[in-house]
Formats: C-alpha cells, sequence, structure tokens
C-alpha cells in the first residue's frame, strides 16, 4: 500500500512539474506579445503633435497661450517646446496596456525622480494625454473636473 502511495505522490509531483512548466510558456508567450502591443503603441505615439485644447482643474486654457505648444515623441525620449525654445524633456515609457487606451509615465530630465503617471489614447491624428500632478496617482478617465487637478491635453499630429 505505501508503493501505490509513493507512486501517486510522483507522479502527481511530475504532472505539477508539467504544469509549472506549460505555465511558464505561456507566459513567456503572453510577455512577448505584450512587448509586440507595446511596441506597436509607440510607434503610434511617435511624432510631433501640436496642442489644440488643454483643460486643468477643469478650466479651459486660452487657444492664445497654445498656440506654439508641441510635443515630440522619438524613441522613449519626449521633447516639449512652446514656439522655437525647448521647454521640457525626458523619457516617456509604456507601463500597461487597456483595451481603448494605455498607461504611460514621463519623466521630466530636470526632476528624475518626479514622475507624472498618465493615461493616453491616439485614435488617428488625435493624441489624448490625461494626468496629476506627480505623487497624486494616476488618472482612470479622460476627464478633468474642478477640484481633479487633473489635466487633459488634446494634441493633433503635425505632417
Amino acid at each position: 500500500m505505501i508503493r501505490i502511495e509513493k507512486l501517486v505522490l510522483v507522479m502527481g509531483l511530475a504532472l505539477v512539474g508539467i504544469g509549472f512548466t506549460a505555465a511558464a510558456d505561456y507566459a513567456v508567450a503572453d510577455d512577448a506579445a505584450a512587448d509586440g502591443a507595446v511596441a506597436e503603441a509607440m510607434k503610434k505615439i511617435e511624432g510631433t503633435w501640436r496642442v489644440v485644447s488643454r483643460i486643468i482643474d477643469g478650466e479651459k486654457a486660452p487657444q492664445e497661450e497654445l498656440k506654439d505648444r508641441r510635443l515630440v515623441i522619438k524613441d522613449g525620449t519626449w521633447t516639449r517646446y512652446e514656439g522655437e525654445e525647448v521647454a521640457g524633456t525626458g523619457t516617456f515609457k509604456i507601463v500597461g496596456l487597456e483595451k481603448d487606451h494605455f498607461k504611460s509615465d514621463f519623466v521630466n530630465k530636470d526632476a528624475p525622480d518626479t514622475v507624472y503617471e498618465d493615461i493616453t489614447r491616439v485614435e488617428g491624428d488625435t493624441l489624448t494625454i490625461c494626468y496629476a500632478p506627480a505623487g497624486k496617482g494616476r488618472p482612470t478617465v479622460f476627464e478633468s473636473k474642478p477640484g481633479s487637478e487633473y489635466r487633459l491635453t488634446v494634441f493633433k499630429r503635425e505632417k
């Protein structure tokens, strides 16, 4: 009787090992698919984007203030321009994929310990980014209501 129990135990451990190996193979496949999806999202967001509207804490910014503002995203970096002057630069990283948008982090080169967590959506030639001040957490919706401190910016791709 003890022999049969040992045999069952050994077979059970072998099956568990096979299950872990199969699960690891699926995890690797999922990681590869996720890496491909992130690369695709990075391709979509790269380019030069002109600001067309901005709402900060529920208040719409005047068009005059936005007319010369651009954002250039390339190779995991971003540069913000006001006219021809560089107004900021840093790194950009996609940290999560959702059904219709992705989560990303912007880090300013001048404040590398400050991470702006945002949600980003690209629809054709329109880029929408919603973020809160550093340390306030990532928004979950694309809106900027009074008191939220969220910044909602809409850009159009320059051609």
